[in-house]
Formats: C-alpha cells, structure tokens, sequence
C-alpha cells in the first residue's frame, strides 16, 4: 500500500491540488459565481442610478421662505 503511494505521490498531490483550485474559483466570496451575481448588482444599481437622475432633473425646485 505504501508503495503505491510512492510510487503515485505527484499524481494524488497534483490531482488534489487542481480539486483545490477548482473548487475555490468557482466558490467563495472572490469567486466565479460570485463575480456574476455581483456584476448583476452593479448593472442593476447602475441603471437605477440613471433612472433616479432623470426623476431628479425633472423635479423644479421653488424656494420655500
């Protein structure tokens, strides 16, 4: 058994070394699918900021004494 560990160590180390990589680019708060929803968000709050200005600039000011 301790043989064939040798015998494969840079196989199984490679091998979980790739799983590790994998794993945390597609998860995590810095990851793949965290990347999209948070490019979501940006667009969404993005587009929300244009709608609020064009609201603003049609609003007229008076002045209240």
């Amino acid at each position: 058994m301790l043989k064939r560990l040798k015998n494969n160590y840079f196989l199984l180390v490679s091998t979980f070394l790739i799983l590790y990589f994998f794993f945390n680019l597609l998860s995590g708060e810095r990851g793949l699918i965290s990347y999209f929803e948070k490019k979501h968000i940006l667009i969404s709050l993005q587009k929300d900021e244009i709608n609020l200005k064009s609201k603003i600039k049609g609003i007229d000011f008076k002045k209240s004494i």
